[in-house]
């Protein structure tokens, strides 16, 4: 059998997918395996038979019973009931401080509650503690990992769920930390360090602290930030306007301290020591000592361990004068990963290091010598670059959605700029400034020279626009579909019978037949139903509606109204709707352009994401109130959407607009004839209202109308009675009046408000007049995102957060 580490390791994958999908009783599995390896070896040992599948089936039920063992472990001590008390516990990861906030996973040894101290046996959880102070934030910044804490008033929840459609899932993700519990601190005296840091981990922080602090010193402040994250993996270093250009272009892995990191350093070290003629073992020994340490230097993520664990293993085999096996060495690494952390088969680093690099160490070879071009080193950039691009995408659509198609052409031109100048100069700078930073400011100074270039190039190739395209997510058996057309492909080309362009033809068929089928799925499926998510985007107004065709019209954008910051409070990132809420939301439907963008008002919850929504999309046509802009942000909108020549438009009154086949819409407020802006008595009243019609249901958008804007309507529109109601102005009390829902009657009403806001929305008034008139209520702080799904007929309404009822109408 050739390579059975690849086998096992196939089988043990294998395994953690179908434990963590198919629930069986742990005690079956536990009796299942060693009988699965018994028959096993028997077949193997003495009938000869079947040995690939059969170390294949084995493999897989130790990866089942291993995964199930450490999931049935992964609980927590708590139980809901507990919501506040003291926990004494241990700092177990390096503390992040953004803006008035620190966080940090702690090891919680004792918590005391209202009944009493519960024995917590190490239990993890994310512990933050928002800042009250520069000063207290400066005493923050002292913290290390390893210390040992005293928290007092802390309050305990469960980590948020995913709020909207496509957003990530913070639970998921810290249950897969093995922590269950966020506790909230409220004051940096409330957190009391009560044993001095310790542990390797402590010291690894320290060096790191050492290695930044060299890199700041050799680098201008310009590109220092992105050194750091570049030698050392530091993201929180980079610039995000920098960073976000990097993730646009497809470049991010160039922050991450990758294979190609691992590499250079190994070359480097190794070809520097035999460059002075140390002897091939005494160099292969310090090489070999040296990566464990930049491996936890670096941060220890999937990628680079598994580029460690690859490089350990090919010096062994350069130290034993034996041929270097790298699959067997990448499969050793999954293996050793997924014993430790079985979980971490679903994280998308662990998913791209070893997908791309499994494609690479099988393609490359074969891709090389059918490439056309003259020069080897050119064929091996090629190659490269486009394999890992196929390898990547359809991980990269299941996860984010979303491909630049620039990212092919400028991975290949940047790629070899940073893997053969900025990363070797960067590391021989580094490397040189622990001995005479004279000597490390040339190589500094060019690593800085040709960076600059090179951002100030991706800065303009991020300002063009058209090149980001959405994706739906993509289904297994589609991934399965494309994995299968490319290896055609890949056989097609390198190998196969006589007349390999009728095999090359239907790969290629294949390939782009199932690219067009993931991207336009409403070709293929012309009955998909109208759509309509109102999305939570907290105390604020966000819909999207999406009609058969994939024709889209999104009724404000969300926002925050603005409060003063102190330089100290500022995040490296501020939150900003659009971009943490409406533009993953889009990309994740698959949405690349907006049809009709209606602008209800201009207040900032209204229109405080639609800055970056407008960036990023293109828009057609605007449709907003005759007032003039009233505050800065607006202003700085409509002169974004002037730039982009969108047209804007006043709500045509005159009659109902057909949107789609069956779906049309009906503007009844404001009324502009004859108006001045600014008539009634608050821009609120002259919001944007209208009626859609779709499938036989009827669904009122109504702005942040007030009670005059309400009754303005009522005089003059003959109103019908409707099936969903956007209520106004998030149910406050001067909204929703009851004359307006003795006209109406809607059978379901949709809140869209903010948890815990400070304004008491929804208005308890509110809530029971909808419920006396018979209407259901959804609440998008309660449960999320709400979808309305509508064809011939009908209608279907779910939250996000199914577990979260609705409130159900009164009853007689």
């Amino acid at each position: 059998m050739k390579r059975p580490i690849v086998v096992l390791a196939s089988g043990w994958i294998l395994g953690v997918i179908v434990s963590s999908g198919w629930s069986l009783p742990f005690q079956w599995m536990i009796a299942l395996t060693p009988w699965v390896w018994l028959v096993g070896g028997w077949m193997v040992y003495f009938q000869r038979r079947y040995p690939v599948i059969i170390l294949l089936v084995c493999a897989c039920t130790t990866g089942m019973v291993h995964f199930a063992w450490v999931d049935q472990h992964n609980r927590t001590l708590l139980t809901d009931e507990v919501e506040e008390g003291r926990i004494m516990g241990r700092i177990v990861s390096s503390p992040k401080i953004d803006g008035g906030w620190i966080q940090a996973e702690i090891e919680v040894y004792q918590l005391h509650t209202s009944k009493g101290w519960v024995q917590m046996k190490g239990e993890k959880m994310l512990l933050r503690v928002s800042l009250q102070s520069r000063k207290e934030k400066e005493s923050a910044q002292r913290l290390e990992r390893g210390a040992g804490v005293l928290a007092s008033s802390v309050s305990l929840s469960r980590p948020s769920l995913a709020r909207n459609p496509g957003a990530f899932n913070m639970r998921q993700y810290l249950y897969r930390e093995g922590i269950h519990w966020v506790g909230d601190v409220k004051g940096w005296g409330n957190l009391h360090q009560i044993d001095s840091p310790r542990g390797i981990d402590r010291s690894v922080d320290r060096l790191r602290l050492i290695v930044m602090q060299k890199i700041e010193e050799i680098y201008p402040p310009e590109t220092a930030g992105v050194m750091s994250g570049m030698l050392l993996g530091i993201r929180e270093a980079v610039p995000s306007t920098i960073e976000e250009e990097f993730i646009h272009l497809g470049l991010v892995h160039l922050l991450a301290v990758s294979g190609l990191h691992v590499a250079i350093v190994v070359a480097m070290m190794y070809g520097g020591l035999t460059f002075m003629r140390v002897t091939r073992e005494k160099a292969v020994m310090v090489t070999l000592c040296a990566i464990p340490i930049y491996v936890f230097l670096t941060g220890a993520a999937p990628s680079t361990v598994r580029a460690g664990v690859m490089a350990i293993l090919g010096l062994m085999t350069l130290w034993w004068r034996r041929a270097p096996d790298r699959l067997s060495f990448l499969a050793l690494a999954a293996l050793l990963l997924l014993w430790w952390d079985p979980y971490i088969l679903f994280s998308v680093g662990f998913q791209l290091s070893f997908g791309v690099t499994f494609a690479l160490l099988v393609a490359t070879g074969p891709v090389v010598e059918v490439l056309p071009f003259r020069w080897v080193a050119f064929n091996q950039v090629v190659a490269v670059t486009t394999i890992a691009q196929l390898a990547s995408f359809p991980i990269i659509l299941y996860h984010f959605h979303v491909i630049s198609w620039l990212s092919w052409g400028v991975n290949l031109i940047i790629v070899p700029i940073f893997s053969l100048m900025i990363t070797p100069l960067g590391y021989g700078a580094l490397f040189l400034s622990f001995f005479n930073e004279t000597l490390a400011s040339l190589p500094a100074w060019l690593s800085s020279q040709v960076l600059s270039g090179v951002l100030y190039g991706m800065k303009w190739l991020t300002s063009l626009n058209g090149f980001e395209q959405s994706w739906e997510p993509p289904s297994w058996w589609w991934i399965f579909l494309y994995a299968g057309s490319v290896a055609y492909l890949l056989w097609s080309y390198t190998g196969g019978p006589l007349r390999p362009w009728r095999h090359r033809l239907t790969a290629l068929v294949l390939l782009f037949g199932s690219i067009v089928f993931l991207h336009l799925p409403w070709v293929i499926q012309p009955g998909k139903e109208l759509t309509i998510t109102f999305l939570d985007v907290g105390q604020g107004d966000c819909t999207v509606i999406e009609t058969p065709t994939g024709k889209v019209i999104l009724v404000d954008g969300g926002g925050q109204l603005p409060f003063a910051k102190k330089e100290w409070q500022r995040k490296r990132k501020e939150y900003d709707v659009g971009k943490s809420v409406i533009i993953p939301y889009l990309h994740y439907q698959g949405i690349d352009k907006i049809d009709w963008l209606v602008i209800t008002h201009g207040d900032a919850d209204h229109i405080g994401g639609l800055g970056a929504v407008v960036k990023r999309f293109p828009v057609g046509k605007v449709i907003r109130n005759h007032h003039p802009p009233g505050s800065e942000m607006e202003r700085a909108l409509i002169k974004l959407l002037n730039q982009k020549q969108v047209p804007l438009l006043l709500p045509p009154l005159d009659r109902p607009y057909i949107i789609d086949q069956g779906i049309t819409w009906q503007f009844l407020h404001p009324n502009t004839t004859g108006q001045t802006p600014g008539k009634l008595e608050s821009s609120n009243d002259d919001s944007v209202v209208f009626l859609l019609e779709a499938g036989g249901s009827r669904i009122l958008f109504t702005g942040d109308i007030e009670a005059h804007g309400e009754e303005e309507i009522r005089k003059r529109w003959e109103l019908p009675s409707i099936d969903v109601l956007k209520v106004a102005h998030h149910g406050s009390k001067t909204s929703t009046e009851q004359e307006l829902l003795n006209k109406l009657h809607p059978r379901e009403a949709v809140i869209s408000v903010g948890k815990n806001n400070r304004y008491g929305h929804p208005s308890p008034v509110v809530i029971k007049r909808l419920q006396q008139d018979g209407s259901r209520i959804w609440r998008t702080d309660h449960q999320g995102a709400i979808t309305l799904r509508i064809s011939p007929g009908k209608r279907e309404m779910k939250a996000m957060l199914e577990s979260v009822p609705s409130l159900q109408p009164f009853k007689d």
